[in-house]
């Protein structure tokens, strides 16, 4: 509550700011005084408890390009109590001007805080958006916050207590207070093969049993004149009847199966209450779902999680709501392959090796739906603004990479880990393939690491399909890749 009020105050000051413009001492140009506030709680806290560090200004921002954000830098000045000074910063703020950090201290005895806002000097050349101010060089003065005392105690400050987990039923949709509740409420997102086959985060039930059922085609025996034995075909190797998808308790499925070989672009797309089977909505004009994704986007005027579903038609990939689903917008000329790949706040994130040109590529969603936009709305996450977007806006690198022997391809993508794994075979008649690895940094797209392997054979594949096939994810830079070795299946770091 504290927060909210302290966020009201900021609005109030700002729109006076905003009003009230000082006298210029030149042509156009102004010189503004500045007034850096700051907030440490909780205070006082136990020695190695964190403790949120607010800092604002009583001006936002101007905002000085359509296409790129602009916020103040703060600094953080801290003194522990042994008179060591440490700085934080620069810390780039929202568009209200706040900024915050999250500070651990680890000495016992009293710390001293302090913000800073240094000089800064703003060129207008064409007023922008919703933060104007006339044309002109603006002078925003240095300025600092009082210094604020933090208490560290060697008892621990009890936070305030989380909602236990549940014992006995629950229901969708989970309180937002309900903060612990997230090691129980997973989603599946249908991660790609051997990548990911488990669910961290949803409790099974100690004794299975079934919900609900709800026939998807025709099973069991024939009957009559087919005899003893005869079954209809179930299509699980190659054609699931069923590719699920999971968000906040509502389950997502395909109307019709993937076959080889369709002459048709399959749609018709269904969401069912998981708990009970109800039929939420039935869009049969949808084309298929490739992918589903849950973005978290904070920022200065956004904060949270929105959920999507994906198609492809064509070259188009086509965003939709997740709760109804309403078509947003659609991605227009991609490259590369749609697929459940997924940064860290959920952004899709799809490599791109080119192998023959040597040149690696990673697409960004997010990047995509936030790039070229006005700097204040590049804080937001809005795909509905858009009726098209082309795929281009979300190349976040486009690197040249050293040439191999061979021509390389993907073997394998940890996204874990940011690492892609690709692979060259060079054949001599009569001989055994040599197998080149290569390692790369999808974060940069730079070559880490290198390795022939000899004398291995062709593996289960055999010459059509050889090396790589997936790899053990760990985490922490401890990911395993593996391949075939003859007759034994080898693994290597």
């Amino acid at each position: 509550m504290q927060i909210c009020k302290a966020f009201l105050a900021i609005a109030s000051v700002l729109l006076i700011a905003l009003i009230a413009f000082p006298g210029a001492h030149a042509q156009g140009s102004w010189t503004w005084e500045t007034h850096t506030y700051i907030v440490v709680s909780p205070n006082p806290v136990g020695v190695n408890q964190p403790v949120t560090i607010l800092v604002w200004l009583d001006h936002a921002p101007p905002q000085t390009s359509f296409l790129e954000y602009y916020g103040w830098n703060y600094t953080i000045l801290i003194t522990d109590p042994t008179g060591k000074s440490i700085t934080i910063g620069p810390i780039e703020s929202d568009p209200v001007g706040t900024a915050y950090y999250v500070f651990t201290p680890e000495i016992i005895g009293t710390y001293k805080i302090q913000g800073r806002f240094e000089e800064t000097v703003i060129n207008i050349v064409s007023p922008v958006g919703l933060m104007l101010l006339p044309r002109g060089t603006h002078y925003f003065k240095e300025s600092y916050s009082r210094v604020v005392e933090l208490v560290v105690q060697q008892e621990t400050v009890e936070p305030w207590p989380e909602v236990p987990l549940p014992s006995s039923y629950w229901e969708r949709p989970i309180n937002a207070e309900f903060r612990e509740w997230y090691k129980i409420a997973g989603n599946w997102l249908g991660m790609p093969f051997a990548e990911s086959f488990i669910n961290k985060y949803t409790k099974a039930p100690e004794s299975p049993h079934i919900v609900w059922t709800k026939e998807l085609t025709l099973g069991g025996i024939v009957g009559g004149e087919a005899g003893c034995g005869t079954n209809y075909y179930a299509g699980l190797l190659y054609e699931n009847k069923f590719t699920p998808y999971i968000i906040s308790g509502r389950l997502y499925y395909n109307m019709f199966w993937a076959t080889f070989g369709a002459a048709e672009q399959l749609r018709g797309v269904i969401c069912v209450d998981l708990r009970t089977g109800e039929e939420l909505w039935r869009k049969e004009d949808m084309p298929q779902l490739s992918a589903a994704q849950i973005v978290i986007f904070n920022s200065g005027t956004q904060s949270g999680a929105t959920a999507y579903l994906w198609s492809t038609v064509g070259s188009d990939w086509i965003i939709y709501d997740a709760y109804t689903g309403r078509q947003f917008t659609k991605i227009t000329n991609s490259k590369g392959s749609l697929s459940s790949r997924f940064g860290p706040c959920g952004e899709m994130l799809v490599p791109i090796l080119d192998g023959r040109n040597n040149r690696l590529a990673l697409w960004n969603s997010t990047l995509c739906i936030t790039r070229g936009a006005f700097g204040f709305f590049a804080q937001t996450y809005r795909p509905y603004s858009y009726t098209s977007i082309d795929w281009s806006r979300g190349v976040q690198y486009n690197v040249s990479i050293p040439d191999v022997p061979g021509v390389q391809s993907t073997g394998v993508i940890d996204i874990e880990n940011m690492v892609l794994v690709a692979e060259s075979v060079i054949t001599v008649e009569g001989k055994s393939p040599t197998f080149v690895h290569v390692g790369y940094d999808l974060k940069t797209g730079s070559q880490i690491w290198i390795k022939n392997w000899t004398n291995v054979g062709w593996g289960a594949g055999g010459t059509s399909a050889p090396g790589l096939i997936g790899y053990w994810g760990k985490g922490s830079g401890e990911g395993v890749y593996m391949f075939f070795e003859k007759e034994k299946c080898s693994g290597t770091s």
